[in-house]
């Protein structure tokens, strides 16, 4: 039964993602498609009067029904009827009104606060600004008025908001910029890139972290992206300021060895003092001419490229001279391959534009050795689980003669769901050597969890509220930072604090789920959404009945997710989303028509009583505390 509202009742209207209107904190039934855009079309227009005739064309289109005015009488009767009070939605002369009072828009709040921090970010107050925009953005739960596609006046307003998204974005990011951050917006400026490759701003943001995390070169690898994204898709160059900015990181390069300088990132290592000292020993016998490969492996946000860079300050310690090349998160090889980065680092031959030759084992060999007669070498490979298959052949070639000389090489794989490293097969045939040192990572202990949530809020938190935290982000360092952030910024983090209120998803988090989803295929988003949807351990036998299709085309379709780091196999054959704060994020990615569509679904598939029970209820992480996901739809 529909509830209706009393006249002092507070409405939420919710559209910054699948459309909802809360009423202490639980969803209204809305009715049909046809109901919701006349809802949708009122809000944005809310406290101003659209006319009877604006309203048929934006709810209909150039398809009305044979008496559209009649329709939308009813429609709006039964608007009024589910919202209560008597002056929520009134009849003009002309048309319709919906007025707030005291209700709450979301897209209001969202314009209001985006204002505000940009105008804190002109008037030079950057720690305001970072703080007003992290705010706003936490506002954004997946893209407005989705369902609503097809209605072209809709999709105008939905443009907009999408562009002053991105202003919120880039306003952000200067500020944390500004602020001296750099290599922890690394991840979430690649995420924005991949979702949003033609803005130049966004690539000049990418460029600049990366710099601030002493990686020039992989800073000049963005700008070749950036450069080849523009030529193919609109068939310009980047604009002046791009090409300054490439020009001024070639010109601060220039004349500087290979080695890095000390890196200034704000991250560090917790919780990793064993793995630290396992690959110091291996600097340490390169060091002694008996070169070595080690590799660490661990789930996204492990902290694989933070210990990587502090090895690589180790190594400029003990008077090594470093390179470090990563590997972009888009498909596609870079425009200037790996060992050609590498070989040019150590001053080897460019081609005609100014970059390195694309060199094979022997020459990436030679050039190496000959650095390493001066002062012992290390090779950081970044995320080599990206790298194109002539990256791996050249490695693979080189680890049989890399431990004659004062070499080390030192990788990074992603790990996938599955406690596997992605490429499986790959990575068993490069590293597994029994002269290999193999790392991986895996989720912080209480007490280096602690560390890292005091780096954040500068106070030594309570010890249940570090269960909380950490058993709500899964023990994911990268999780529990930006959560722990969050908390911190919005006040609901104090010293004494001890039981947290999980609502909200930090906008990072957001950024990196949003493109691991987007890398998905249509089909294994609908699989990875409903795992999200049934809420327990699910096997793919249940998620091929809700999506039907064959088991074993399911299985394949939650492989591709379990790859993509979005779901776990606790047992074989059995799934769930890896922690409860990545469970909150993709549910916030779930469109309202794909949402209902697939509650259907699973109600028809027999699941009825998982979805009620959990899809949207509780998750108990380590230490018993529940967490609920920010007000799904």
């Amino acid at each position: 039964m529909t509830a209706i509202l009393g006249d002092r009742s507070r409405v939420e209207y919710l559209l910054l993602g699948p459309m909802t209107v809360l009423c202490d904190d639980v969803a209204l039934a809305l009715g049909g498609l046809r109901q919701r855009a006349v809802l949708a079309v009122l809000l944005m227009a809310a406290d101003t009067p659209v006319r009877t005739d604006a309203l048929v064309e934006m709810v209909w289109d150039d398809a009305p029904p044979p008496k559209p005015v009649a329709s939308l009488r009813a429609y709006i009767a039964n608007l009024r009827r589910i919202l209560g009070g008597s002056g929520r939605l009134v009849t003009e002369p002309t048309g319709y009104r919906l007025c707030l009072g005291a209700d709450r828009l979301d897209i209001r709040e969202f314009e209001a606060t985006v204002t505000d921090g940009r105008r804190r970010l002109a008037d030079g107050d950057h720690a305001g600004a970072a703080l007003v925009l992290a705010r706003s953005l936490r506002l954004w739960r997946g893209s407005p008025l989705a369902e609503f596609g097809n209605h072209p006046l809709l999709g105008q307003q939905v443009h907009r908001l999408e562009g002053l998204r991105m202003d919120a974005v880039e306003g952000r990011f200067e500020a944390e910029l500004r602020l001296g951050r750099g290599a922890e917006l690394i991840a979430p400026l690649e995420a924005e890139a991949a979702a949003n490759p033609l803005r130049e701003s966004i690539w000049g943001q990418l460029m600049a972290a990366l710099c601030r995390a002493d990686r020039r070169v992989d800073a000049l690898v963005a700008y070749r992206r950036a450069e080849t994204v523009l030529v193919r898709e609109l068939g310009v160059r980047p604009g002046p300021a791009l090409q300054r900015l490439a020009a001024e990181i070639r010109g601060e390069s220039a004349g500087r060895t290979a080695g890095r300088m000390r890196s200034r990132s704000r991250d560090a290592s917790f919780g990793r003092s064993r793995d630290r000292e396992r690959l110091t020993a291996v600097l340490g016998s390169a060091r002694d001419g008996h070169g070595g490969v080690a590799v660490v492996t661990g789930e996204h946000g492990a902290g694989k490229t933070t210990l990587a860079s502090e090895i690589a300050d180790a190594a400029d310690d003990l008077g090594m001279v470093t390179c470090f090349a990563g590997h972009p998160a888009r498909p596609g090889t870079p425009a200037t391959p790996t060992w050609a980065r590498v070989v040019g680092a150590f001053g080897g031959d460019a081609d005609a534009e100014g970059r390195p030759a694309e060199p094979r084992a022997a020459a990436v060999l030679a050039a190496l050795t000959a650095a390493a007669t001066r002062t012992p070498v290390l090779v950081v490979l970044d995320d080599l689980d990206r790298a194109d298959r002539r990256t791996h052949d050249v490695l693979d070639e080189l680890m049989s003669s890399i431990h004659r000389h004062p070499v080390a090489v030192l990788a990074t794989w992603r790990d996938g769901g599955d406690a596997r490293p992605v490429r499986s097969r790959t990575f068993d045939r490069l590293f597994g050597r029994c002269d290999v040192s193999a790392i991986r990572l895996r989720g912080l202990e209480s007490d280096a969890a602690a560390a890292l949530v005091t780096s954040v809020c500068g106070f030594t938190p309570a010890a249940a509220l570090v269960g909380s935290v950490c058993g709500y982000a899964g023990g994911n360092p990268f999780c529990i930072r930006e959560f722990a952030r969050m908390l911190y910024d919005t006040g609901r983090l104090t010293a004494a604090t001890c039981v947290l209120d999980a609502a909200g998803v930090p906008d990072a988090v957001s950024a990196v789920v949003r493109g691991q989803m987007g890398a998905l295929s249509r089909r294994a988003r609908s699989a990875l959404s409903a795992v999200a949807l049934i809420g327990a351990d699910v096997g793919s036998a249940r998620v091929a009945a809700v999506l039907g299709v064959a088991e074993h085309d399911a299985a394949a379709l939650l492989g591709s997710a379990v790859a993509a780091g979005l779901l776990a196999m606790p047992t074989p054959g059995e799934y769930r989303i890896r922690s409860g704060l990545i469970w909150a994020a993709v549910l916030g990615q779930i469109g309202g028509a794909e949402r209902a569509a697939l509650q259907g679904a699973i109600a028809g598939a027999g699941t009825e009583d998982a979805c009620r029970s959990r899809a949207f209820g509780e998750i108990r992480p380590t230490g018993g505390v529940s967490h609920r996901p920010s007000r799904p739809a």
